[in-house]
């Protein structure tokens, strides 16, 4: 669970990227006080880890300073996001954490994880998880592909792929997952192709881009008005 470079700082500008983005391509993203209270608690926790470390305090001196300023263990169990059908939340970064938060509410159906039948949390503790949690991502994929927001789709995959963009730990085995659930959804090579080449252009790693099909930049156009960008 090692953060790339872990600083309040870039992480508060990680936030807002994140938000910017989120609300030009998320179809209802809000967040709420609980939410801004777990992205406060991770950028506050940047600076108690930072601290912790560059004073070479044992695991031991660091839960017990944790304690003290209000962090529990168990803090970060879930976040209830179609995310967590590909990540771990408490083994993720903190970015990769981030963007799961920001993002919890920008499902149109999540409203449907407010279900405690349907919770993360409630399929890793169940016995059965592995069964439970392959019946849940199929009635999942059936909910996001009878969605009237047909574009959601592409939501899941780029924002499963910008956190793989932060954090690497297995990242094969996330990145086969995403590509599993991108055949699922109905998603093609060209579209997926096209979404990662719209994260290269977020991350200044690309000028220019050739898009294969229209759904894609259209469905991220708004995002390209606000980064004054123009595509093909």
């Amino acid at each position: 669970m090692e953060d790339i470079i872990l600083d309040e700082v870039r992480l508060s500008n990680y936030v807002t990227m994140i938000k910017n983005i989120n609300r030009v391509i998320g179809q209802c993203s809000y967040t709420n006080q609980k939410i801004e209270g777990k992205i406060n608690a991770l950028i506050a926790e940047a600076n108690r880890h930072s601290f912790g470390w560059g004073l070479g305090f044992s695991d031991t001196a660091q839960r017990l300073f944790r304690s003290c300023i209000g962090f529990s263990d168990t803090f970060d169990k879930s976040i209830d996001t179609p995310l967590e059908f590909i990540y771990d939340y408490y083994m993720c970064n903190s970015y990769a954490k981030l963007i799961m938060c920001i993002t919890k509410y920008s499902f149109d159906m999540s409203g449907w994880w407010e279900n405690t039948d349907n919770t993360i949390y409630k399929l890793t503790e169940s016995s059965h998880k592995y069964e439970k949690k392959i019946r849940i991502a199929r009635k999942f994929v059936k909910l996001f592909k009878e969605s009237k927001n047909a574009a959601e789709r592409y939501q899941f995959i780029f924002w499963a792929l910008m956190i793989l963009t932060v954090d690497k730990t297995d990242a094969e085995q996330h990145l086969s997952l995403i590509c599993d659930y991108a055949e699922m959804l109905d998603i093609t090579d060209d579209e997926f192709e096209d979404i990662i080449g719209t994260i290269k252009i977020i991350y200044n790693q690309e000028k220019s881009y050739s898009f294969k099909t229209k759904t894609i930049p259209d469905y991220f156009s708004k995002l390209f008005e606000l980064m004054k960008i123009n595509v093909d």
